[in-house]
């Protein structure tokens, strides 16, 4: 099965490319913070298993970067909370562990 991002009006699908986050599981509070963000739009939504969340509804501010080997790699912090509603993107280029990941959110948010 597809993992698509749970945010109404996204298209972005695990095959874009895209870090698709799960919702958090050890902290309810958090948890119950990204299904209320969700449930704004689209009233009734339930929590599933594979529920996910997109890397576009995340601020840069919103993850940590790991220099590994040649590259950076991105992990969303535990406090994060998706906020940002844009639509998907169809795009295969993988933005997960990429240098110009602030690049490309310029390019996505300040246009």
């Amino acid at each position: 099965m597809v993992k698509v991002c749970e945010v109404f009006g996204c298209t972005t699908t695990e095959k874009d490319g895209l870090c698709m986050h799960k919702f958090p599981k050890k902290n309810v509070e958090h948890r119950n913070a990204w299904v209320a963000w969700i449930t704004r739009n689209r009233p009734g939504w339930s929590l599933k298993c594979n529920s996910r969340v997109c890397e576009l509804h995340f601020v840069p501010e919103d993850y940590v970067e790991n220099t590994r080997g040649n590259g950076i790699l991105r992990r969303l912090k535990t406090s994060a909370i998706p906020s940002l509603q844009v639509e998907g993107i169809e795009n295969s280029e993988n933005h997960c562990n990429t240098k110009t990941i602030y690049e490309d959110f310029d390019k996505l948010y300040n246009a």
